[in-house]
């Protein structure tokens, strides 16, 4: 409901409808639409972060780590659609209560960013990548992660007529994407 309404236009009769519970369990455990609000998105959140961290923990190397993790980020997200339409929709709204996360979880954002900006400024000192902004060039990436999940729609109105159907996976378009930031960070 909130990803596909919003947190305005949600009523908490569809949510306890849809998840087949009275609306007053709902209010139970959640005084507040806005409380249910962030646990679901605290909830999304914390899978993506902990995923990503658990698949970045396996190496030092940043040119190893960093397709892979993305990979592994981008297919959770591939599978959990209305997550991702949760986070644009909390994007676009002005991310006010992942606002609230960074506050609450100062870790979740931190840790992966810190140990991926690391691993980047190693290989940069290795000469394996060229000189960059290490953080800025990290959040552009995990940007346009989202920004090519929320565009799918409008991909597959691009698409060719005459495109093999494997095409359709966004796969493809992501691969592109690691493409392009690696090969534009060689140095």
């Amino acid at each position: 409901e909130f990803a596909e309404r919003g947190l305005g236009g949600t009523r908490i009769e569809a949510i306890s409808k849809r998840a087949e519970v009275s609306p007053s369990l709902l209010y139970y455990y959640f005084d507040h639409k806005d409380d249910l609000y962030l646990a679901v998105l605290e909830h999304g959140m914390k899978a993506l972060i902990l995923d990503l961290g658990e698949k970045l923990g396996h190496t030092d190397d940043f040119t190893s780590s960093f397709g892979p993790g993305m990979l592994s980020t981008f297919e959770l997200m591939r599978q959990r659609p209305a997550l991702v339409r949760l986070l644009l929709r909390e994007c676009v709204d002005g991310a006010f209560y992942l606002k609230i996360l960074k506050e609450r979880h100062p870790e979740w954002v931190g840790s992966n960013l810190r140990l991926m900006t690391e691993r980047l400024k190693l290989a940069m000192e290795a000469g394996t990548v060229r000189q960059v902004d290490a953080e800025r060039t990290l959040a552009i990436f995990a940007s346009a992660l989202f920004l090519i999940l929320g565009a799918m729609p409008v991909l597959e109105l691009m698409k060719s007529a005459n495109a093999p159907a494997q095409e359709d996976d966004p796969m493809i378009w992501f691969g592109v994407l690691v493409d392009i930031v690696a090969n534009s960070m060689r140095p």
